[in-house]
């Protein structure tokens, strides 16, 4: 063989393994753009499951809250009543108290006043309880708004979060299903002409 020629097949060998190589680098270097997709895709599927989970917390938020505002408006409307009718029943014993209590007999009075005294510590202790119902009854409610309120506040948030995420769910999917399946002309219409 011929120097020359020995060039000729060295640079023909040398050129067919270039394109080769270059080949193969392109398909390297389409699969890890796949890759890539394919982790942007999932890190989007992400952000769409965790605003669907900020929707979920959210509902329940709303639902808890309206069960704490139905359940403190009967347990106040309970304590209310209840307060009523431990007045009407003071009310009622102490006048048949305080007309024993002017009795003129000595020991009979003594003993009106005695139970005057109990009746009015019992009456105190009563009312305290009713009170506390009624400011507990209070405080869910308020902490039943307060959750409601909280409930819509973040599912106004996620709900727009989410349909940007979608948005790029959907873009991030096109894209990726793009580079997988890349558009082949049509040669059947070039044919046709």
């Amino acid at each position: 063989m011929k120097p020359s020629s020995f060039k000729k097949v060295f640079y023909l060998l040398m050129f067919s393994l270039s394109g080769v190589s270059a080949m193969f680098a392109q398909q390297t270097s389409n699969e890890s753009a796949i890759k890539k997709q394919e982790a942007v895709v999932a890190a989007a599927q992400a952000n769409v499951d965790k605003f669907e989970a900020q929707l979920t917390v959210a509902d329940s938020l709303i639902s808890v809250g309206n069960q704490m505002i139905t359940e403190s408006k009967s347990e106040m409307k309970s304590a209310e009543n209840d307060r009523k009718k431990i007045e009407k029943e003071y009310l009622t014993s102490k006048k048949v108290l305080e007309k024993k209590a002017a009795s003129k007999n000595k020991e009979e009075a003594a003993s009106a006043k005695a139970d005057l005294k109990s009746l009015d510590n019992q009456y105190k202790q009563d009312i305290k309880h009713a009170d506390l119902r009624l400011k507990e009854a209070t405080k869910k409610s308020a902490d039943g708004t307060k959750n409601v309120e909280k409930g819509k506040k973040l599912k106004k948030t996620a709900g727009e979060g989410l349909k940007n995420a979608r948005a790029t769910l959907e873009a991030a999917q096109a894209k990726l299903d793009a580079m997988k399946n890349p558009p082949q002309e049509k040669s059947s219409s070039k044919k046709k002409k």
